[in-house]
């Protein structure tokens, strides 16, 4: 069997496992021009880290506003640290907050505004960065999807006062779980690690200790795995025969992997890992630069289609993305639902980002306010996404294309539908 991979992760070679010197933090601090805080267990976790920091700092104020289409473990990093947790809306078509549902929601009690840059995609920051800052509240940049994407020629992460990245499986620098902090202002790095040393964080002998834990070597364990099982045969076992079994038990949360456990853990990451990531690292540029052109060679041949009822979410003006993979909006749910059908088994990397609006989750019913957010839901409804990764030849994107085409409506039928909405 052969299960395409839903997201362009890099893959690991051999020769990652041969630490060429230099550490993690400081390679990651080279590539995006600003010191890194911690490399610690997850993004989840260093977003906790980020939330308790500014707890701290601010203790009168007690809600966070997340967006209406975001990934699970943000609401629940949040619930784990006691806030409130307040939905913001999304532009029509967009993955960018709607800023006069936030200008609306913003107070006294607003601790932090958590924008998601989703699918590699830079999403606009400035009126968000500008509310939140009117407000007295932080923007804490939600970069778990996107390391590497650019705003004007600088990193994510830094138009608002903490960017969470993620180093977990399948994102395109990996060490199988991981996440790092960063902070533009020199104040704001001090202050978190001052709650990295309160959790015993932060200490460079703490972290040797904790390489020859039980938990590290098993994740160790499991890195080794994903060098040797993240490539189609591999995915088949690992990945394409679970997703069969929760989409025909009918479990599409389970299916796309957004179910998870309440308490986050949080860990620091043993230097083994590290210096994995820190050689992996050394490819990185070079893998983006081909995920790039991919990608917008790939959109280029969708964008054939945008008169007939499907478009792509692209990198917006002075931004540029990572292309994890390609998220195609239909004009209805049901033609999505319809795509989705035809390809989400047959193993060629088609899938949904999450499946649904974040409070449409049952499991996350308690700590989240049934605020509508229609543009939140129809996005859910209306969005797949095709992998990026260079595993998917052209022999297959064009499969999938062919699946796609025929469920679209001709440019008269759209042609006629406009018509009649006008």
């Amino acid at each position: 069997m052969r299960e395409l991979p839903p997201t362009a992760g890099m893959p690991l070679v051999w020769s990652d496992f041969f630490h060429a010197g230099e550490r993690l933090e400081d390679g990651l601090s080279r590539f995006l021009s600003i010191p890194i805080s911690a490399v610690l267990s997850s993004g989840t976790a260093s977003m906790v880290v980020a939330l308790e920091t500014l707890k701290r700092l601010h203790p009168e104020r007690k809600q966070v506003i997340i967006p209406g289409y975001t990934c699970p473990l943000v609401a629940l990093a949040a619930a784990q640290t006691g806030l409130k947790i307040i939905v913001c809306d999304l532009l029509p078509d967009s993955i960018d907050l709607d800023p006069n549902q936030l200008r609306s929601l913003l107070n006294k009690e607003t601790l932090a505004v958590i924008p998601a840059h989703l699918g590699g995609l830079p999403c606009d920051l400035t009126t968000v960065v500008k509310l939140a800052r009117a407000n007295g509240a932080k923007v804490i940049e939600d970069c778990a999807q996107a390391l590497g994407a650019t705003i004007k020629g600088r990193s994510i992460g830094l138009a608002g006062d903490i960017g969470i990245f993620s180093l977990t499986v399948g994102k395109g620098l990996s060490i199988y779980e991981g996440g790092f902090i960063i902070a533009r202002e020199e104040r704001m790095r001090a202050a978190l690690c001052e709650t990295l040393e309160s959790m015993n964080l932060h200490a460079t002998g703490a972290q040797y200790e904790y390489s020859f834990s039980p938990e590290e070597l098993n994740m160790l364990g499991h890195l080794i795995g994903y060098r040797m099982l993240y490539n189609p045969a591999g995915l088949s076992i690992v990945y394409g025969d679970n997703l069969k079994k929760e989409l025909k038990a009918g479990n599409v949360e389970a299916a796309i992997g957004d179910v998870f456990p309440r308490e986050i853990a949080i860990r620091p990451v043993g230097e083994l890992r590290k210096n994995i990531g820190a050689s992996a690292l050394k490819r990185l540029p070079q893998f983006l630069a081909d995920n790039r052109a991919r990608g917008l060679a790939r959109a280029q041949k969708l964008s054939a289609y945008s008169e007939r009822g499907v478009k792509i979410l692209q990198p917006q003006e002075n931004t540029d993305g990572t292309w994890p993979y390609l998220m195609l909006l239909f004009d209805d749910e049901a033609t999505c639902n319809q795509a989705l059908d035809r390809l989400w088994t047959r193993g060629l990397g088609v899938t949904r980002l999450f499946a649904s609006q974040i409070n449409g989750y049952s499991y996350l019913a308690d700590i989240l306010p049934d605020t509508p957010v229609p543009n939140a839901a129809s996005l859910a409804k209306r969005c797949l996404t095709i992998s990026n990764s260079a595993m998917v030849q052209d022999r297959d994107f064009d499969k999938i294309l062919s699946v796609i085409e025929p469920l679209l409506k001709t440019v008269e039928e759209k042609s006629t539908i406009n018509a009649h909405q006008n």
